[in-house]
């Protein structure tokens, strides 16, 4: 009996302890504190006062923000922002990894712990918008199974049949000459062969209608650049307007913390007040980078795709079968063979492009551009 009643006790206890460390470390996911090892691009550190912090890794950090940025551009691959993480910082990161740092919303004010998200209370390194815009782009990507035959085919793997949906693979004829056809997996029908010299010649040619002239890519670049000067100096006022607000929000914080541990006010008025004012402090944060991103973002992307769309057949032309595929997958999609005939679709802001140059409007795409980064504002 004794013995029984020493285990009831045991266990009682045991629970007790096990409760009493979960209601912790609740309140401190409640009170914005990380409880675990800092994600990548942050440290741990201990503050004079021996409280537990996390503290921003200038190098890692400029890493986080670095594929954010790239991958929400969506023309890179988890695979090619490894290689960037190599080359450029000197540190190896798995295609895992980088996924998971993709995936986490700390980067941006939030902890997700158990699929609940808790506002933290640590200094961010991104903006919430440019989150969702990566977590748009990783799920824009479906996931096929494929079975290649390992040779370097330019067009492997991005073409269907428009009869039956099956992929259309490639094989050499005579030694030299590279022909591709429908696999027929699904059933035999009148599947034609189509020389890939034959379908490169076809792409070439939607990429031509693309190509900007040099003349209206200089007249352009220049509008856009002064358009862009225009805007700093109102950029700066806002900026310099939303930055007082911030400061004006952490103050309430820093305010509300001393008169907690004063006593002046209960923890549940604390709690209540630091997630109101936590809250609306990240909005502004949110603002603000907003406002650098989508002006200085928009310049820098606007001025890509003019150059992409000026040297685009010569790209193509002298490119790689890898160059070649990922211009291919940059500008196209639903690619089809119908018969002899390739079909295709053209992707934003591509489509554009060409009705630019059909209409001789390359000026009033790039204001359309600016007012639409206005409005967004």
């Amino acid at each position: 009996m004794r013995l029984n009643i020493g285990l009831v006790f045991s266990q009682y206890y045991s629970d007790a302890i096990s409760d009493n460390v979960k209601r912790r470390l609740e309140q401190k996911l409640r009170d914005g504190e990380w409880i675990g090892q800092a994600p990548t691009g942050y440290s741990n550190s201990t503050k004079s006062n021996g409280n537990k912090w996390v503290d921003i890794d200038p190098f890692k950090a400029a890493m986080v923000v670095k594929l954010y940025k790239e991958y929400a551009t969506g023309n890179t691959s988890l695979r090619s922002l490894s290689i960037l993480c190599r080359d450029e910082f000197g540190i190896k990161s798995s295609i895992s990894s980088i996924e998971k740092i993709l995936k986490n919303p700390f980067y941006y004010g939030q902890m997700k712990v158990k699929d609940v998200l808790y506002p933290h209370k640590y200094e961010t390194l991104i903006s919430k918008s440019l989150f969702d815009q990566a977590n748009a782009v990783r799920n824009g990507y479906k996931i096929s199974q494929h079975r290649w035959a390992g040779l370097p085919f330019a067009f492997r793997g991005l073409i269907k049949c428009a009869d039956c949906g099956c992929r259309v693979t490639f094989e050499i004829k005579k030694g030299k000459y590279i022909y591709g056809h429908c696999t027929q997996y699904k059933g035999r029908h009148n599947a034609q062969y189509v020389s890939e010299d034959a379908l490169s010649s076809e792409i070439s040619n939607v990429f031509k209608k693309i190509q900007i002239p040099e003349e209206a890519f200089v007249t352009v670049s220049e509008a856009l650049k002064a358009s862009h000067e225009d805007n700093k100096n109102q950029k700066e006022t806002r900026i310099a307007t939303l930055n007082i607000e911030i400061l004006k929000y952490q103050s309430r914080l820093e305010k509300i913390y001393e008169d907690y541990l004063d006593e002046v006010i209960p923890k549940s008025l604390y709690e209540k007040k630091s997630v109101e004012y936590k809250t609306k402090q990240q909005a502004l944060v949110d603002r603000r980078e907003n406002i650098e991103l989508i002006e200085n973002d928009n310049y820098g992307s606007l001025l890509h795709l003019l150059g992409l769309a000026r040297d685009l057949p010569k790209l193509f032309l002298n490119g790689n079968n890898e160059e070649k595929r990922s211009i291919i997958n940059l500008v196209l999609s639903n690619l089809r063979l119908d018969g002899k005939q390739l079909r295709w679709e053209l992707k934003k802001p591509y489509d554009t492009m060409v009705f630019c140059n059909e209409n001789s409007t390359w000026q009033g795409y790039v204001e359309c551009s600016a007012i639409s980064a206005q409005s967004q504002k």
